[in-house]
């Protein structure tokens, strides 16, 4: 009788804990398929496809799921409260890929998520530097110096480096030089620190470079120890279109290779400005500063520069999203407000990012948002 009843109890907990997990199991189900981007590319069948399920934007579980011989694969019984959010990704040969990631709308149940993949290639000729900027910041006894450069891979595959870095058989992808006095660099934007590694030169990233367009920016300080330095500046790739801004109206400079432009005021700043085009990989621009004063530089700075450099033509986004098409608008002046908010907004959320004020997951579904009404409008 005893045991009859031990054995009852355990049921009754069983169906409980049953009763339990049933609940926790919504009706939502995320779908989708991997198409591969390459002519004539490598099959998707039987790829290892992952899932992370995110809570106000906090990581709580992450499910795996194996694509079929079309590429397709599904992930059932999840919930659908706003509060929740999903994103998929993968590795495919040797490269990771993500697909969008969003909550269910009001009474939807299925979310849609293809994700493109391409071949992989260890051949990086087809890497090239559309537009670039640097900002020099100049005080007595030092300068800060942001860099700011827009990667296209003009190609069907996705570059994963040829040389290995270390055992675990990490690749360099792509490579930045830094002065040798630098101190202090902060990655900013496309870098992640589980994926730079110092080198002889400056630093490398070893995250693929897939198809289209990668963003990458990042700053760091020199001593300059009196009023004159020399700053060389290494081009690593071919670089379409260059800016360089340098914050002080006493501040001397000469620059061979580049173009003195007129000077621009910003927020009541005197910047100088040089500009060049087509610039060949490997060559040095040696920027020589004399008479370097007090800097009183200001945060949004950088992209308050950008956008000035968008409205005079010569950012050169048009090599990249040569593809899109262009949106009708009916007013320039508009179009230039806009895109000034647009910019200052994307500052704005790359410092509450860093600050920790802004959810990984939010901020990236916000900077994606805004960056692509950007192009949009461009």
């Amino acid at each position: 009788m005893i045991k009859g009843i031990g054995l009852l109890a355990v049921i009754f907990a069983l169906s409980l804990s049953a009763t339990a997990l049933a609940a926790e199991n919504g009706a939502g189900t995320v779908e989708g398929q991997l198409v591969n981007g390459t002519a004539n590319g490598s099959s998707v069948a039987a790829q290892d496809v992952t899932l992370k399920t995110y809570r106000n934007g906090n990581e709580t579980s992450s499910a795996m799921a194996v694509t079929d011989a079309d590429g397709r694969f599904s992930f059932d019984g999840l919930l659908t409260e706003p509060e929740y959010s999903y994103q998929v990704s993968l590795f495919y040969q040797e490269a990771q890929y993500f697909g969008d990631p969003g909550s269910f709308l009001n009474n939807e149940n299925v979310r849609s998520t293809d994700i493109t993949v391409y071949d992989s290639t260890n051949d990086d000729s087809a890497i090239v530097i559309a537009t670039a900027h640097t900002i020099i910041y100049t005080a007595e006894d030092r300068i800060s110096v942001t860099e700011y450069y827009m990667f296209v891979n003009d190609s069907d595959r996705t570059y994963i480096g040829s040389q290995e870095i270390n055992d675990e058989g990490t690749k360099e992808t792509l490579s930045f030089s830094l002065p040798a006095e630098y101190t202090d660099l902060q990655p900013t934007l496309g870098l992640m620190d589980c994926c730079i590694f110092d080198s002889e030169e400056g630093f490398i990233d070893t995250m693929a470079v897939i198809p289209g367009m990668k963003e990458i920016s990042y700053s760091y300080s020199v001593e300059t120890g009196s009023g004159n330095y020399a700053l060389p500046l290494k081009i690593n790739y071919p670089l379409v279109n260059y800016d360089l801004f340098i914050q002080g109206s006493a501040v001397k400079v000469s620059v061979d290779h580049l173009t003195a432009e007129e000077p621009m005021p910003i927020d009541g700043v005197h910047y100088s400005h040089f500009s060049g085009e087509n610039l060949q990989a490997d060559n040095t621009l040696t920027v020589r500063l004399s008479g370097l004063p007090q800097a009183r530089g200001k945060n949004a700075v950088l992209w308050v520069v950008l956008s000035l450099v968008i409205l005079g033509g010569s950012f050169g986004i048009g090599y990249s999203i040569r593809r899109k098409k262009v949106q009708p608008v009916s007013s320039e002046d508009n179009i230039q407000s806009v895109q000034q908010g647009l910019l200052l907004k994307l500052a704005e959320l790359d410092d509450d990012f860093e600050s920790g004020i802004i959810q990984e997951n939010a901020y990236r579904l916000q900077r994606d948002e805004t960056k692509n009404q950007l192009l949009r409008l461009i």
